[in-house]
């Protein structure tokens, strides 16, 4: 697994195409993709509303209600016969592709950002807003993908920002252990520019959400020179390796 592998061509370009056509090209953005290799068939994509894969597309998966997720108003449209998107202007964009690319961007005042800036007019990012939907979109992926008759050899993940900053002062994240009604513990962490691409590869068709969250979680702590011990929201799975734990989210955001 190379967890600094380039992002792909495609994956950037439509990326960026995405994020022009959600009206979020002046704003702070935050946003993941996942390109299966090689590339799916997903036969059902136009199919009506009660195909499987459409089914997953318009009603995401969440944690609890009005939770940091990928819903939207549950509709979608077919795209010049490439893709289904769902498209809400100023605010996010969700989108599925022929070829299996899923791509997410929002707004990061919204997500991670939720709560900022504050009163020194910088941005934080909150430790929930960034993980649970991180984890989510692994979830939809997964459910995605298993719909699909072709599996995918390996998927790569990418997480990026866009703009991450406010009256020209970066944004910051605090480490864990968090403080449950706050989100903080007094230690953040400043990052050191206002853009990031990273991705991580998924070595097989068999998605598992907790663990590739963590892979990208991690990314995004590393990048503000925070150590693993200090993510939170993690357990141990049952090969002793780092996960994200849907529990803590959901405990998290009562």
């Amino acid at each position: 697994m190379n967890p600094n592998k380039a992002p792909n061509d495609t994956l950037a370009a439509r990326l960026e195409q995405a994020i022009e056509l959600a009206q979020l090209s002046d704003h702070s953005v935050f946003a993941l993709g996942a390109e299966p290799s090689p590339p799916l068939r997903l036969p059902t994509l136009f199919a009506g509303k009660d195909a499987p894969v459409v089914k997953h597309f318009n009603n995401p998966p969440s944690l609890r209600p009005a939770g940091f997720g990928l819903r939207h108003d549950g509709n979608s449209r077919i795209i010049r016969g490439e893709l289904r998107q769902a498209l809400v202007p100023g605010w996010k964009v969700l989108e599925l592709w022929r070829d299996g690319m899923l791509i997410y961007a929002v707004d990061a005042l919204v997500q991670p950002c939720w709560g900022s800036p504050r009163s020194d007019e910088t941005l934080r990012v909150n430790p929930l807003a960034l993980i649970e939907p991180i984890f989510l979109f692994a979830k939809l992926s997964s459910l995605i993908y298993h719909e699909s008759p072709q599996k995918p050899l390996s998927i790569a993940y990418q997480v990026s920002f866009r703009r991450l900053m406010n009256a020209d002062k970066f944004a910051f994240l605090a480490e864990g252990p968090l403080d449950k009604l706050f989100f903080s513990n007094g230690h953040s962490h400043s990052a050191s520019q206002s853009d990031l691409d990273r991705a991580i590869v998924w070595p097989q068709g068999n998605v598992d959400p907790e663990a590739v969250a963590y892979q990208l979680v991690q990314e995004i702590y590393h990048w503000f020179g925070i150590e693993d011990p200090r993510i939170p929201y993690t357990k141990k799975n049952e090969r002793d390796e780092s996960v994200i734990d849907p529990e803590q989210l959901v405990a998290a955001g009562k």
